[in-house]
C-alpha cells in the first residue's frame, strides 16, 4: 500500500481500471431489473401472438435515452424505428438487434448477417454495445439469457422456459435447489455473488442481487405469476420474497423466503 498522500503506481492504476471497472454494472440494479421485467412482459405478448422470427433477438438498454445515446448517434443510419414495444399488440422488431429505452417506449433495430444467438452476440461488439445490459431471446428454444454487464461478460441468468415440463412446480424446495445449483453455487454459479470466488469474498450487493434474480426466476420463468412479491411488508417486518399460495395452486399455503449468505 502507498503511504498516505502517495499516489498509486500508474501501472497498477491501469491494471485495476482494466480488470475491475469494466465488469461493474453501468446502471443501478433496480433500473436494470426493471428493464428485464419489461422485456419479459413484451416477450410474453410476443409468444402469445405466435409471431414468426427465425434466429435470436437481442434487446440492449439505451442507458440515457436514444436521443443521447452515443452509439445511436454514430450509427443512426443503420437503425430503423421499430415502434413502441410496451403496447398490447407486440410489434415484430425490424431487426434482431434492438436498442431500446428501459420502459420500451422507444426502440430502434438493426440488421445482422448471422441471426443465431452467437451471431447476434458478435454483432453487438461492432458498434460498442458489448458492455450494455442485454437480454437475448431465442424464440424457437424459448430460451432467455440476461447479461447484466453486457455480452462481454458471462450471463447473469440463462433459462429455458420449457425446462420445468413434467416437474412438480409446487415443490418449492426442489426449485430453490435448482436455482442454487445454477446461480449461487460456489464457485461456478452464474450469479453476481462473488467479488472474488477464488478467495470466497462475497460482493457487496450479493444479497440484493440474489433476491432480485430469485424474484425474476420464480415470478417470470417458473410461475409466470404476479403473486410473487419481493420486499413484501408484513406486520412483523419486510419479507425478502413472498409466494402467495395461489401461485402454486395451494391458496392456503403462502410461503416466505429469506436469504442467508
Amino acid at each position: 500500500m502507498p503511504e498516505p498522500g502517495q499516489l498509486l503506481n500508474p501501472g497498477v492504476q491501469r491494471e485495476i481500471l482494466v480488470s475491475r471497472i469494466g465488469i461493474n454494472p453501468t446502471q443501478p440494479a433496480v433500473e436494470i431489473h426493471a428493464f428485464v421485467e419489461e422485456i419479459y412482459r413484451y416477450l410474453v405478448r410476443f409468444m402469445k401472438q405466435n409471431l414468426a422470427v427465425s434466429g435470436a433477438l437481442a434487446f440492449v438498454l439505451s442507458e440515457h435515452g436514444i436521443d443521447l445515446d452515443p452509439v445511436y448517434e454514430q450509427y443512426s443510419k443503420d437503425f430503423i424505428s421499430t415502434g413502441r414495444l410496451d403496447v398490447e399488440t407486440a410489434p415484430v422488431p425490424s431487426g434482431p438487434v434492438v436498442l431500446t429505452t428501459r420502459n420500451l417506449r422507444v426502440a430502434f433495430a438493426t440488421t445482422c448477417e448471422q441471426t443465431d444467438a452467437l451471431g447476434v452476440g458478435k454483432r453487438l461488439h461492432a458498434p460498442g454495445l458489448g458492455s450494455r445490459p442485454t437480454v437475448i431471446f431465442v424464440p424457437s428454444q424459448r430460451m432467455l439469457t440476461f447479461y447484466g454487464s453486457g455480452v462481454d461478460q458471462k450471463p447473469s441468468l440463462s433459462q429455458s422456459t420449457d425446462l420445468f415440463a413434467g416437474q412438480d412446480l409446487s415443490d418449492l424446495d426442489a426449485l430453490l435447489d435448482h436455482f442454487h445449483e445454477r446461480w449461487t453455487r460456489y464457485p461456478s454459479g452464474y450469479g453476481t455473488c462473488w467479488d472474488n470466488a477464488t478467495n470466497r469474498v462475497v460482493e457487496r450487493n450479493a444479497e440484493r442481487n440474489i433476491r432480485n434474480h430469485l424474484f425474476l426466476f420464480l415470478g417470470m420463468i417458473v410461475y409466470k405469476s404476479p403473486y410473487i412479491i419481493r420486499e413484501y411488508d408484513r406486520p412483523n417486518g419486510r419479507v425478502d420474497i413472498f409466494v402467495f399460495g395461489i401461485a402454486v395452486g395451494e391458496p392456503g399455503q403462502d410461503q416466505v423466503l429469506a436469504k442467508h449468505i
